[in-house]
C-alpha cells in the first residue's frame, strides 16, 4: 500500500481519491490535483478498510468470463468500464 504524496502510479488510489471527491482520477494522474495531507490519510483509510479475497480460475478466459459476469451483478463503484 503506497504512501507517497504522489499518486501518479497508483490507478486504484486515485479512483478511490475520486470515489472521495477529492478531484478526477486523470487530473490526479495529471498533476493538476495534489492532494493535501488530509485526504491522502482518507485515502489510505479508505483502502485500509477493504476486504480482499482471490478467486482460483484455471484459465485467462475463466478468468475474464468470471470478472464480467460479476460485473453484470453488480458494478462496484471504484470498478471502470
Amino acid at each position: 500500500m503506497g504512501q507517497s504524496r504522489s499518486m501518479h502510479t497508483s490507478a486504484f488510489r486515485r479512483n478511490v481519491a475520486e470515489y472521495l471527491g477529492f478531484g478526477s482520477a486523470q487530473d490526479i494522474y495529471d498533476k493538476a490535483v495534489r492532494l493535501d495531507a488530509e485526504q491522502l490519510a482518507a485515502v489510505r483509510e479508505w483502502v485500509l478498510g477493504c476486504v480482499v479475497a482471490w478467486i482460483e480460475c484455471d484459465s485467462m478466459f475463466e478468468a475474464v468470463q468470471l470478472e464480467d459476469d460479476m460485473k453484470d451483478e453488480w458494478r462496484p463503484p471504484l470498478t471502470k468500464r
